[in-house]
């Protein structure tokens, strides 16, 4: 049997509401699933921190520079670290880097129970190495922390251990980059927002609610 016209265009109606329905449903849903992610999921990253060193040894020689490192996975991703100065007979200016032929990595070593930091030139004989311990773990808050030069034995920079010059002193420094606190400004914004779009959702699917009774 033909439909009538008008059944046709009654049933193009109910379609095209139907489709409406659905597409707002999925706005307020989508609405309410992005203001739950951003109130619980938005003020709880890390990531890792670029420290900057300056050390200086018992020979008067120095080293400077940073290194990027994430204390989730005790990694070293990135550093640049320059020495000069000092018994520069022994010790010549160098330059640690990964496009200089050296690797780093973290681990804790001899007496020290705080995580350590080398960073060693491969591409001569020996092997050129420099080596600190910070007095506390390196973490996502940064801050500044100093050099241990007390716990044996103590930061060096040394050809395969021998010949080697001590750390006198030291410090790192980094600013954190985890992101903002539960009340300062920027959480609040996070906040404000995860709090419009939960209404926006909730008001949508109550319309969606009263119109399909």
């Amino acid at each position: 049997m033909r439909r009538s016209r008008r059944d046709e265009v009654v049933s193009s109606r109910l379609s095209t509401r139907q489709s409406r329905t659905r597409s707002s449903r999925w706005v307020a849903k989508s609405a309410i699933a992005v203001a739950v992610w951003l109130g619980c999921c938005g003020v709880a990253r890390a990531f890792p921190l670029t420290w900057s060193l300056n050390i200086t040894f018992k020979d008067g020689g120095t080293a400077a520079g940073s290194f990027t490192y994430d204390a989730d996975t005790s990694t070293i991703l990135d550093w640049l670290i320059s020495t000069s100065g000092g018994n520069t007979a022994t010790f010549p200016d160098f330059t640690y880097a990964p496009a200089n032929n050296t690797t780093a990595f973290a681990t804790t070593y001899a007496n020290h129970t705080v995580t350590g930091f080398f960073f060693r030139q491969t591409a001569v004989v020996p092997d050129r190495d420099l080596r600190f311990s910070p007095v506390s773990e390196l973490t996502d808050a940064g801050g500044v922390v100093d050099i241990d030069v007390v716990t044996t034995p103590v930061g060096v920079e040394c050809f395969d251990c021998n010949p080697f010059r001590e750390i006198s002193s030291g410090v790192l420094m980094a600013t954190s980059a985890v992101a903002p606190a539960l009340g300062s400004p920027s959480s609040m914004a996070f906040q404000l927002l995860a709090a419009a779009l939960a209404v926006a959702g909730f008001a949508t699917a109550n319309r969606l609610r009263r119109k399909t009774r």
